[in-house]
């Protein structure tokens, strides 16, 4: 489908592109380099192809300053996403926000751009806390399942754990995988 305005390629699934209307659905939560997950990640990376989804995740993308947790515009990332999403055709989103006993919170439906934002201002204000100091440790997991699937998801609980950690404080990440623990350390400049 030619690039986007960020210079990569943009392949889309073709059975996804023969329908005249794309009904995304999942849920809303922070993400720690698309600002928060669920809208538009559906299609990418969901049907998108290689070359799509490893552009967007680019060293320059994931580590640039407005690419954390809970921040979408002027994200390079996410507004490449959102482009994507929009070059596939007519779309509606569903997305639901969860609580920590995986309960349905909010429930966010209709144009895709308009109901990604409002689920991502519900999640910032139910599930996002700001702090007044940081900390000499943090103690963090990759959240268990699904994601104890594989160590590549540990870096969600590190990533978290990064901006509320003193510089020269401690990050202690208790990851299990397919049932097995394994606990890593690292000072925060790591």
């Amino acid at each position: 489908m030619g690039k986007s305005s960020f210079g990569n390629e943009i392949w889309l699934n073709r059975e996804l592109m023969e329908y005249s209307l794309k009904i995304f659905t999942g849920f809303i939560e922070p993400h720690l380099f698309a600002g928060f997950s669920g809208g538009v990640k559906a299609i990418r990376p969901g049907m998108a192809g290689l070359k799509t989804i490893l552009g967007n995740h680019n060293p320059a993308n994931i580590s640039h300053s407005k690419a954390p947790f809970g921040i979408t515009r002027g994200n390079p990332g996410c507004e490449e996403i959102f482009e994507i999403a929009q070059k596939a055709g007519r779309n509606f989103l569903v997305n639901v926000a969860l609580n920590n006993q995986k309960e349905i919170t909010g429930v966010f439906a209709g144009d895709l751009l308009q109901a990604h934002t409002q689920g991502c201002e519900f999640v910032r204000e139910t599930a996002m806390s700001a702090l007044d100091s940081l900390f000499d440790i943090v103690i963090t997991t990759n959240s268990s399942f699904p994601l104890d699937l594989n160590l590549y998801q540990s870096v969600k609980g590190m990533a978290a754990a990064a901006p509320i950690t003193k510089k020269g404080g401690s990050i202690i990440l208790v990851q299990s995988v397919l049932n097995a623990y394994l606990i890593m350390g690292c000072t925060a400049d790591c």
